[in-house]
């Protein structure tokens, strides 16, 4: 259904006037289902969110995504090291409880996945070729979170 060009129209340009609008808005439907909540964003921010599976998604990229954020992703355990996945890589912990969120740092001995590196590519990195050991352990262990970002920006993803 195409719809009339308002922009012309004298009753909304005289609207426009009144509220001293200077450009044409736009507008996004905001649906909670699809898209963050403030608390949610909140929360993704500070401690990360406990979340089902099935409420992650898989990007054409291969990370991974809740509702419209790109997260990290980290199994809820007691366990001393945490491995946190960038990626819906073929270590993916699809069977244990999931906490997504966008910071590790309150993550104790948290280190990256090597698999979701691989997957990514992420500087080059490519386990399976021994040749550049020493250099694929200087990208995990300098590897940062706000750089990742950087490069595959976290809100909002389509």
């Amino acid at each position: 259904m195409d719809l009339p060009d308002f922009s012309q129209f004298e009753p909304f340009l005289m609207l426009r006037r009144k509220m001293g609008a200077q450009r044409l808005g736009s507008f996004e439907f905001f649906d909670p289902k699809l898209h963050l909540t403030a608390q949610e964003r909140l929360v993704l921010l500070r401690q990360g969110i406990l979340l089902p599976v099935t409420a992650l998604r898989k990007l054409t990229d291969a990370t991974i995504a809740f509702k419209n954020a790109r997260v990290l992703v980290w199994p809820e355990t007691d366990a001393l090291t945490t491995v946190y996945h960038l990626s819906w890589c073929d270590q993916f912990p699809v069977d244990a409880r999931l906490r997504a969120g966008v910071q590790i740092g309150r993550l104790a001995n948290a280190r990256v996945c090597q698999a979701c590196l691989d997957l990514l590519q992420y500087e080059g990195h490519n386990s399976h070729r021994h040749r550049h050991d020493a250099y694929y352990e200087k990208v995990r262990a300098e590897f940062d979170v706000r750089a990742f970002f950087g490069r595959y920006p976290h809100y909002p993803v389509k």
